[in-house]
Formats: C-alpha cells, sequence, structure tokens
C-alpha cells in the first residue's frame, strides 16, 4: 500500500504526539517536582496567614513572614497579629549558619522603647547543632518521599487539589519511638488522642498554585476548621482546666473557622537579610 508524503508526515506526527503525551508529568508528579524545587532552593519571601472567624471577636488573623536567603545561609522572621481592629506588636527572629551551628536570634519581649526613643527590647540567642559546617540547605536537601502521605493530586490549570492522608499520622506502636525520644507517658497520651482526631476528622485537601516556568508553588490554602475543631477537642481533654473552663472554650472552638494560606515571592531586591550589628551584641545566651 502506497502512501503520500503528506499522509507519511501526518502518522509521523501523531505517533510522536502519543509518544510524548504518555510521558507528560502526571498531576502528582508536578506537585512532586515543585516540593523538591522548593526544598532544594527554599530562597524567597514567605507570608503564611491563619485566619479564623469567630463568635463575637470577628475574623482574627496570625501573619509569619519569612525571608530565605540560601548562601550564605540567613533568614528573617516577623511575626504579628490582629482582632477585633487591633493589631499586636510584630515580634522579630534572626538566623544563619555559623560553621557546624544555626545560631537564631529572638525579641525576649515585645519590643519597648526607652524613654529617649531608643530600642530597649531584649535579644535572645540560641543555638542548634548541625551534622556538619556544609551549607544547611544542602544537609536538607537529601532525598524527600514528598507523595508518601499524599492520597490524590488533580489539576485544574496550575491550581493542584492535593489530598492529604490522614490516616498515616498515627500508627499503633509508634508511642516505641516517642518514648526512646523522651516523651512521658502523659505526653505519648495526649498525643495519641491528638493524632487519632485528626485521622477522625478527615483527609485534609489543600489548593496549590504551581507556576510552570519556574516549577514553584505560588500559593496554598488549606481549610483546617474540621482538623483545629477535633485537635483542640482532644488537647483539651487532657489538660488541667475546670470542666466548666474546658465546656466554654470548645463550645466557642465548635462555632469558629479555621484556615491556612501560603504565598511565595522572590526576595525583594537589594534586601540585606545579615544580623544587625546591635543584636548580635546585646543578644543574651538562652539559658
Amino acid at each position: 500500500m502506497k502512501y503520500s508524503f503528506k499522509k507519511t508526515i501526518l502518522a509521523a506526527t501523531t505517533s510522536v504526539m502519543i509518544g510524548v503525551s504518555a510521558f507528560a508529568a502526571s498531576p502528582a508528579d508536578t506537585y512532586q517536582n515543585a516540593v523538591n524545587t522548593m526544598i532544594h532552593h527554599p530562597q524567597g519571601e514567605y507570608t503564611m496567614q491563619v485566619q479564623a472567624s469567630m463568635p463575637v471577636i470577628g475574623t482574627g488573623t496570625c501573619t509569619t513572614k519569612v525571608d530565605v536567603q540560601e548562601k550564605p545561609f540567613v533568614s528573617k522572621i516577623e511575626i504579628s497579629a490582629a482582632a477585633m481592629g487591633k493589631s499586636s506588636p510584630t515580634v522579630h527572629g534572626y538566623a544563619e549558619q555559623e560553621g557546624k551551628q544555626i545560631v537564631y536570634y529572638y525579641d525576649g519581649q515585645y519590643a519597648k522603647l526607652n524613654a529617649n526613643g531608643t530600642d530597649k527590647t531584649t535579644w535572645v540567642k540560641n543555638t542548634i547543632d548541625l551534622k556538619s559546617a556544609e551549607p544547611v540547605i544542602q544537609q536538607l536537601a537529601g532525598p524527600h518521599h514528598v507523595l508518601s502521605g499524599v492520597k490524590d493530586v488533580t489539576a485544574n490549570g496550575n491550581v493542584y487539589t492535593v489530598t492529604y492522608d490522614m490516616t498515616k499520622l498515627y500508627t499503633p506502636g509508634d508511642e516505641i519511638q516517642w518514648k526512646k525520644q523522651g516523651a512521658s507517658k502523659k505526653d505519648m497520651e495526649t498525643l495519641k488522642d491528638i493524632l487519632q482526631a485528626l485521622q477522625q476528622a478527615g483527609d485534609i485537601k489543600a489548593n496549590v498554585t504551581i507556576d510552570p516556568q519556574s516549577n514553584r508553588i505560588t500559593n496554598i490554602n488549606i481549610p483546617l476548621t474540621d482538623q483545629v475543631r477535633s485537635a483542640l477537642d482532644a488537647a483539651w481533654k487532657h489538660s488541667d482546666s475546670a470542666w466548666k473552663d474546658k465546656k466554654d472554650i470548645l463550645k466557642f472552638i465548635t462555632m469558629s473557622d479555621v484556615s491556612v494560606s501560603m504565598t511565595w515571592t522572590e526576595l525583594p531586591q537589594g534586601m540585606d537579610l545579615s544580623v544587625p550589628k546591635d543584636i548580635k551584641k546585646k543578644a543574651k545566651e538562652y539559658k
């Protein structure tokens, strides 16, 4: 059977397209690749907002902004909250790598000013030991099983709905590992009840926006009302508060809605994240 040149080209093109489509990234693959990109190259500005809609109080928000520089590793954090038309003082913190340690600084108390207008904030210094002096980003960028706790990923354009499998939060026998890590019997009982409550609350679904050009996650939105209610309910049952107080608090919680959102952007041009010299000088070692 003879084919015209035009038909031959059409057949070849169709075959190539079918072959390419067979290797096209699935939504799960795209999500996994984007997460790995963020892990291996975390530089940027992250803004996370926890929002709660509560009776009487209205909508309250807690906003955390973290700026991360990869080389050399240094980060800056700012935390603030607002409710009922009022805002809290902003709490600041810094972290940087010094050899085999991460040294971090944070407000020991809310920022205050002396009578002459100078800052009298108490700064606290602490450290975290690392395995080596290798850049911390490289130490954290090992293999990560991104999809191990994910049940399903679907896509609608650049927005991916990711379903996290909450059933894997706790399995009988986890207490053995907790005990090795120094957890007390009471702590283990509380943690077990909270994790089981989260399991019973159902899977968590997040809407994740992925920029196809940079392969980065630029926005995440997660409704957490059911999970927060269940977790706090379990936690309060182990608290030392009087039952009357617990009952009132739990009633308040069940009438509240909670959600979390996170956005990522490039670091602002020319931003200096280094720890100010005066903070290094006056920071006191944590004891």
